[in-house]
């Protein structure tokens, strides 16, 4: 059980945390063994205990570098966490390293403390640490995570650059086009209803186009939209990426090869750290976000369990590039998988960067392409029968 705990130090400070144990006694006596006079004791609901914030890969990141950096500087575990938890800017990872520490102090070891928090600690993340923990080189393991996190940050970090313009560009013509719609038509669309003129179908449609729009249902409805897509962003993003876009020209090669290159990156990491090769199958498989790619993953792993190698497995299952099996075969074959697995990984980068070059460059011409016409035939729909007018007064 876990239990929530507002106590003083030997010091006279006040400290707040949890710790497990079999009851509320028993949750007393090991606050007094930690040298700590009770002040309020009590079950934490739900077996856990919330915590508000978010905690990126960056601070992730940053914080397995710490550690391990502590570690190797010759401190022990548990004061190596304290200090991290103090030194993290993050208030949510410095609330959920304190439980860590405690439950770590309990008696439990740092992975199984740190997979009570999944929603920050992937399985992949875990998987490392216990196998460090196994092992006796947990310090060589974080910082093996902490290259791992802040590669793939890096990574992540230049697709959302290189899409910043465009993204820019998508939100201005969309507050333009909206504008318009909600401001400009309506007060336009009234100017035209006095004058009593028979308006062309442009120029109609998009009237009725606006008036829905401002209507208290219209307002209503894309509130709802706006609101649906916010709350559930990462979830629709996470689909789109993975299901619909994969199969566009330019930007399903780029996913493919992102995927690839974190593939190649955390299979490295995992065998380096004695994870076995089933298992490391697994958690790559999990981290891949390509649905084609990890099922085929998926197919190999049951292959190499079933006796075959590596890249024979790959071969077979199908959906990687064959350089990818090939560079495998030769790892497999001189015994250093986990340095050809980095070349894959590494030249799968060098692709990624290439094909998101052109992406952007295709992508930002397309968009002011797009933006441009729809805001030309507003405009134009809105001048037609002024353009009328003129003429009949002529």
């Amino acid at each position: 059980m876990l239990f929530r705990y507002r106590a003083k130090s030997a010091p006279g400070q006040a400290v707040e945390g949890v710790l497990e144990a079999e009851n509320r006694l028993a949750a007393l006596g090991k606050l007094s063994d930690m040298g700590y006079f009770p002040l309020d004791v009590e079950e934490a609901v739900g077996g856990a205990v919330p915590f508000r914030g978010k905690v990126s890969s960056k601070d992730r990141a940053l914080f397995t570098r710490q550690l391990a950096d502590l570690l190797d500087a010759g401190l022990p575990l548990l004061k190596g966490l304290r200090v991290a938890a103090e030194q993290t800017s993050n208030p949510k990872l410095s609330a959920v390293l304190g439980e860590v520490s405690d439950r770590v102090e309990g008696g439990s070891s740092l992975a199984e403390a740190l997979r009570t928090h999944g929603e920050i600690f992937p399985p992949v993340y875990v998987g490392l640490v216990r196998a460090g923990e196994v092992g006796a080189f947990l310090g060589t393991a974080l910082e093996r995570l902490a290259d791992l996190e802040e590669r793939q940050d890096d990574l992540r970090a230049r697709i959302r650059t290189s899409l910043a313009y465009p993204g820019l560009i998508l939100f201005t013509g969309a507050g333009t086009v909206f504008f318009l719609l909600l401001y400009v038509v309506p007060k336009l669309a009234t100017v035209f209803e006095e004058m009593g003129q028979q308006l062309p179908w442009a120029t109609r449609f998009l009237v009725g186009l606006g008036q829905g729009t401002s209507s208290p249902a219209g307002l209503l409805l894309l509130s709802a939209i706006v609101v649906v897509l916010l709350l559930s962003r990462h979830v629709v993003a996470r689909w789109i990426m993975s299901h619909s876009l994969t199969h566009l020209p330019v930007w399903g090669p780029l996913a493919q090869k992102a995927s690839l290159a974190r593939f190649g990156r955390t299979l490295s990491v995992l065998l380096a750290s004695g994870v076995p090769i089933l298992e490391s199958l697994q958690l790559s498989a999990d981290v891949l976000a390509h649905p084609v790619l990890s099922e085929k993953l998926m197919e190999a792993r049951r292959r190499v369990g079933e006796g075959e190698s590596l890249a024979e497995s790959l071969r077979a299952a199908g959906g990687f590039p064959p350089f990818v099996a090939n560079m495998i075969a030769v790892g497999e074959e001189g015994r250093s998988l986990g340095r050809s697995l980095d070349k894959v990984a590494a030249a799968c980068e060098r692709d990624c960067d290439r094909a998101l070059k052109v992406f952007t460059a295709l992508l930002e011409p397309a968009l002011i392409l797009v933006v441009g016409s729809v805001i030309a035939f507003i405009v134009l729909s809105m001048l037609l029968p002024i353009f009328q007018m003129s003429t009949f007064v002529r």
